[in-house]
């Protein structure tokens, strides 16, 4: 892929983030961690993180007129440093993982970023208590958002992962075309 071409699929992959986090969602059913999982694994490290920002950023500050909370506050330090981490620990083992591994790989991924920002949720929020039974409460309720979003993480990791597939076969007989046509 040419920087151009990497340049353009990271915006429309940021774009997609955007508007499926912002407009047509169930509550944690959003694509950025199959962003990460599939998009973003063969990028260097300062192309992956500024894109995974930037969608977040901006789908915040989207979100927050629409949802009445604020853009932003304590609990975006987990938000951010969850997908950051995720981010990090996919371009470090990552690269090689055929399309079976990814989906494989994004149930743990996605389970360790619930845990971290339900944790965020516990010691930011104010809603539960600073005890066992307020940190075990904070996860209980949390667990109808862990539904959606493994569910919404598979979802999305297979679907970009058939619509790459898709357009590299049809990349792979555009070539095989033109070197007949030569």
């Amino acid at each position: 892929m040419t920087a151009k071409q990497q340049t353009v699929f990271l915006g429309l992959m940021v774009l997609l983030g955007i508007c499926a986090r912002v407009f047509f969602h169930l509550p944690n059913f959003v694509p950025i961690l199959a962003i990460i999982m599939v998009c973003l694994r063969g990028m260097s490290l300062k192309v992956a993180v500024p894109s995974i920002l930037s969608l977040l950023f901006m789908s915040d500050i989207l979100l927050s007129p629409a949802t009445g909370f604020a853009a932003f506050g304590y609990w975006s330090i987990f938000t951010y440093s969850g997908y950051l981490a995720l981010t990090l620990f996919v371009l470090c083992n990552g690269k090689n993982w055929q399309s079976s591994k990814q989906l494989l790989m994004t149930v743990p991924c996605g389970f360790a970023y619930w845990l971290w920002t339900n944790f965020g949720t516990w010691v930011v929020s104010g809603m539960y208590q600073h005890n066992i039974a307020g940190l075990s409460n904070c996860f209980i309720q949390g667990l109808p958002f862990l539904r959606n979003a493994v569910l919404g993480d598979l979802l999305w990791v297979a679907s970009l992962l058939v619509v790459l597939r898709a357009v590299s076969e049809l990349k792979k007989k555009q070539s095989t075309v033109q070197k007949a046509l030569s």
